[in-house]
């Protein structure tokens, strides 16, 4: 069996072995979970530190587990203290009226204060436009949430209603036909 021509101290496997591959991929894996668990200890560190995100860090390590190790993405997304939001996770899932207002209103007390802190840094007359656009953006999306749950779950039920009615016509009424030989 031929060999793959090496270099001193590489591995010297047989020609398609797969044992670099499997190296590789064992790399890979071994990177996104470490990636992964920076970012769940950034995520808490930016728990306790104010203008720290959070939520992204969060978002990265879940997608860094979903492509190393899924159980990992479990056991984060089922922590005890993410598993009140878990329902939100589910698709179809409606963001509370409540949370809604809340978030609209610390979003906007953010981009106000942030604007008027950019414009006394002498920042030009564009910045603050863009923040308050982004904001404007952030606003439909949140705002946008709820309805488009809303109209889909309608839709749902016109159709379940739909197909009721059309059972309902497609039964046959009276004696059935096998007993009308």
């Amino acid at each position: 069996m031929s060999t793959i021509p090496t270099n001193p101290g590489a591995i010297n496997c047989p020609v398609g072995s797969g044992a670099p591959d499997r190296v590789l991929v064992r790399l890979k894996r071994y990177g996104y979970a470490g990636a992964g668990i920076g970012c769940v200890g950034l995520a808490g560190v930016g728990v306790a530190v104010p203008g720290m995100p959070t939520t992204i860090f969060l978002i990265l390590a879940s997608w860094c587990f979903a492509r190393s190790c899924p159980w990992l993405t479990d056991k984060l997304i089922h922590n005890r203290v993410f598993r009140p939001f878990v329902k939100y996770l589910e698709p179809g899932a409606v963001m509370p009226l409540r949370a809604k207002v809340i978030s609209l209103a610390m979003m906007w007390a953010a981009i106000g204060g942030s604007c008027v802190l950019v414009l006394s840094r002498g920042a030009p007359w564009f910045v603050p436009v863009i923040i308050v656009a982004f904001g404007a953006l952030g606003t439909w999306f949140i705002v946008r949430q709820g309805l488009t749950v809303a109209t889909v779950e309608k839709e749902r039920a016109m159709r379940h209603l739909a197909g009721r009615r059309a059972a309902t016509r497609a039964k046959p009424r009276g004696r059935s036909q096998s007993s009308r030989v």
